[in-house]
């Protein structure tokens, strides 16, 4: 890829993220094409935008803005879900994906808004109810807890 490629990329990507009200990196293994077309099918119909981007340029794009703390989960393969229009639709829809048959392909590794994510917090129904109702600090506390 040329260097004014790599440029139109990078801005690109950094202005569509730079708008998302709701970011997830999920790191994604062992998915076939078919199934990955599939995902981004899915997902779009919701939306919800899933990209794969080389690391490197994220953190470019990134840079700077609210978004570089996703900066430490962008190792292995990464991709990036997010949504312009719904805060709660990327964790709502990889919530329901990762109950599925792609369960095994899809791991939650990051996500804003920040406050939310707190490290150790899983992905569950709980939290995405609490995370709509923006009730983001006491849920990282209790979001864990066995019930």
């Amino acid at each position: 890829m040329e260097k004014s490629q790599k440029v139109a990329l990078i801005e690109g990507f950094g202005k569509e993220v730079k708008d998302a009200q709701a970011v997830v990196l999920t790191e994604f293994r062992g998915l076939k094409v078919p199934e990955a077309v599939d995902l981004r099918k899915k997902l779009g119909a919701q939306g919800i935008h899933f990209r794969v981007i080389k690391n490197t340029l994220a953190r470019r794009a990134i840079e700077g803005t609210p978004l570089s703390t996703l900066s430490d989960a962008l190792e292995g393969p990464v991709a990036w879900a997010y949504s312009a229009t719904d805060p709660v639709a990327p964790a709502r829809a990889l919530l329901g994906l990762l109950k599925d048959e792609l369960a095994e392909h899809l791991k939650v590794k990051a996500g804003l808004p920040a406050d939310f994510w707190a490290k150790g917090v899983k992905l569950s129904r709980y939290t995405v109810t609490k995370w709509k109702e923006q009730d983001f600090q006491r849920d990282a506390g209790c979001a864990d807890r066995k019930r």
